[in-house]
């Protein structure tokens, strides 16, 4: 069963042309469609209509409106089929998330390759489409090999739930430290005699916090240091250390690789980053 849960108002008449030679060239397959306008009878009845121009038989589609167990439908669907040229966002992650893989088609712009972008960065780019024939021949081919095709009902979920999609934590705190650096872009250029004193203080705190294993208040200074530009490191080490201690794998994950990646020096080693990393993904893998 091929399936498309975006808005209908998605869809033009281009990609119902596409689902068709779909359907023409899988034998018995159905397409099911699930939106909002089919909860309306004249939004239905106009898009049966455009279903039938399309030369998709009736007897091979199931329609239906929206209910309290929209994510439960997607067990009733094998591969999901994106839309064109504005894809799906928050269903291609539903879809996805719920084990179906999405057959989705790329253009140029930015809206174009939305579903191309959640594809790639889930690790399963070979699903994206780049012309309207690689479409129908990539949903064509999934719907024949069965067993991969169960094998991605089987990993999915995983895979989406380790991939910089679903990585909160990650976008957060690179969002935070953005949003940081253009403030003080601005403060410093304001007062410049200013930073190098805010900076001193600051390591000179972080120091006693560190000794007296005060995690809360490392992880308080850190964040403020690294948001003035002195990302190092030895002050990245330290927020790594912070993060582990309070047990927030993600975090300590997302700043040791910051921080292997770093310059200068620090009195934890990168071996001791290494296994602070490796203990991280242990735990978020568990």
């Amino acid at each position: 069963t091929f399936g498309s849960f975006n808005n209908f108002s998605k869809v033009t008449d281009e990609m119902l042309h596409l689902w068709q030679q779909i359907l023409l060239e899988t034998p018995g397959a159905k397409l099911f469609l699930k939106a909002g306008a089919f909860d309306h009878p004249a939004e239905r009845q106009y898009a049966q209509q455009r279903l039938k121009r399309a030369g998709i038989d009736e007897n091979r589609l199931i329609l239906e409106g929206y209910s309290d167990q929209y994510l439960a439908a997607y067990k009733r669907m094998d591969i999901a089929l994106d839309t064109y040229p504005y894809p799906g966002g928050g269903t291609t992650c539903d879809a996805l998330y719920m084990g179906v893989p999405v057959i989705s088609l790329v253009g140029q712009t930015h809206h174009e390759r939305f579903g191309y972008s959640i594809l790639a960065n889930i690790g399963i780019p070979e699903l994206a489409a780049f012309s309207a024939e690689d479409y129908i021949r990539k949903a064509v081919d999934l719907a024949s090999d069965t067993s991969r095709l169960m094998q991605l009902h089987q990993i999915l979920r995983r895979r989406l739930q380790q991939s910089p999609v679903m990585d909160k934590v990650t976008y957060m705190g690179t969002l935070e430290k953005a949003y940081m650096r253009l403030w003080n872009q601005w403060y410093w250029v304001e007062h410049p005699m200013e930073r190098e004193a805010f900076v001193r203080d600051g390591r000179d705190l972080l120091q006693h916090a560190v000794c007296t294993e005060d995690w809360a208040e490392v992880r308080r200074l850190t964040r403020w240091i690294c948001g003035m530009g002195c990302d190092n490191r030895r002050i990245l080490s330290e927020a790594v250390l912070a993060a582990y201690h309070q047990q927030d794998y993600q975090r300590a994950i997302l700043l040791a690789r910051q921080a292997l990646a770093a310059d200068g020096d620090s009195r934890i080693t990168r071996t001791d980053l290494s296994f602070i990393l490796g203990q991280s993904l242990r735990y978020t893998s568990q």
